[in-house]
């Protein structure tokens, strides 16, 4: 499709949440797109050796979608919640996803634990771009108790997130097909403070000082972005 790629952005809410593995499904799907089959689950062929997660840019093919995946936010396990560095990583985003696990255990939101209530806390005061739900951990569950995980975590981003967040199974590329192809069909929100503040999003940027390359910008200096 014509237009600069959605750049999503994946935030684990939770420790048992495996935001390496999601990111490694979600390029599997954005490289593959619809040859993937229903019983692909993403360990063949390509990505068999997962790389450190990167930002990666895709074309998704038969879905007319472009993305661009950046790596999962992390903090420092035990570390303070850094503020500056959650609104650092998604400023620039389209789409937010939030990952939570099937696994997870405890009392209350136990989908949503401590720290990943921070996070909220922090992006539902920055503003938020649109929000999906990853669910991790489903695939071999039953029927009911898919339903029951479904209802637990959509109570939690009710009351952490925002009502009505869509929910996806993301076990398989074939789970994130399917989200690609809603995120194809749904219209898409900016917050407020972005429509405010329009932005660019640059890849590479060259500073020109009498037709010599330089490192450092200065007054005058004239910028080639690409």
């Amino acid at each position: 499709s014509r237009g600069p790629p959605k750049i999503v952005a994946l935030i684990p809410l939770c420790s048992e949440a495996d935001a390496h593995e999601a990111w490694r499904l979600l390029t599997v799907a954005a490289e593959k797109g619809t040859s993937i089959g229903h019983g692909d689950d993403g360990k063949t062929d390509i990505l068999i050796d997962a790389p450190s997660p990167t930002k990666r840019t895709f074309a998704v093919p038969g879905v007319k979608l472009r993305l661009t995946v950046l790596p999962p936010f992390a903090s420092k396990q035990g570390a303070p919640l850094s503020a500056v560095t959650l609104l650092e990583y998604v400023k620039g985003a389209d789409i937010v996803i939030f990952l939570t696990s099937s696994s997870a255990k405890g009392p209350g939101m136990d989908c949503i634990d401590n720290q990943g209530q921070k996070y909220c806390e922090v992006l539902r005061a920055f503003g938020l771009p649109s929000v999906y739900a990853g669910m991790q951990g489903i695939a071999g569950l039953s029927l009911s108790e898919k339903s029951a995980v479904k209802k637990r975590v959509a109570a939690a981003f009710k009351d952490q997130v925002r009502d009505s967040v869509p929910l996806f199974p993301l076990d398989t590329p074939a789970d994130c097909l399917h989200m690609f192809r809603t995120i194809k069909e749904q219209k898409h929100s900016s917050p407020t403070w972005r429509q405010h503040r329009p932005y660019l999003v640059v890849d590479k940027c060259e500073c020109h000082e009498n037709g010599v390359v330089s490192n450092a910008a200065s007054s005058g200096d004239s910028c080639t972005f690409s």
